[in-house]
Parts: C-alpha cells; sequence; structure tokens
C-alpha cells in the first residue's frame, strides 16, 4: 500500500507540461490510499436535471460521496 506522503507533487516536476497533466489526471483516477484504480458509476436524474457520480475502490471499498453536476 502505498502512502500519501510518497505522491510527487505535480508543480515540483521539472518535466513536460503533458506529464504534468498526467499526473493530476491519476491524482483523480487512484485511490488515496491503496493506488488502486476507482471505479466510477454515473446516474441521470433527468427531474432535477443533473448527473450524480459515484466512485468506490475495489481494493479497500473506500467511497468518496457523490458528486452532482449539472446538465445544460
Amino acid at each position: 500500500m502505498r502512502t500519501p506522503y510518497l505522491r510527487v507533487d505535480a508543480s515540483t516536476l521539472d518535466g513536460t507540461h503533458e506529464e504534468m497533466g498526467l499526473m493530476t489526471v491519476e491524482q483523480f483516477d487512484r485511490c488515496v490510499y491503496c493506488n488502486t484504480k476507482l471505479l466510477f458509476t454515473h446516474d441521470l436524474n433527468l427531474s432535477y436535471l443533473e448527473v450524480v457520480e459515484n466512485c468506490r475502490c475495489p481494493g479497500c471499498g473506500v467511497t468518496k460521496s457523490p458528486q452532482r453536476f449539472t446538465l445544460q
């Protein structure tokens, strides 16, 4: 299991712009505790015109609170 203290900050890298962009995407795509790829589900709620995004880690079972995005 990887601890949060071993994460590399994207602002301290002297790599290319694409490498720093990939690190920020990995920040949202991986579990903070065990570095497993998160599973995302999206539920469409047409009565409120919004999408509810849920994510869960299959490795350690941690879930985040659902995020709501408004449809336009």
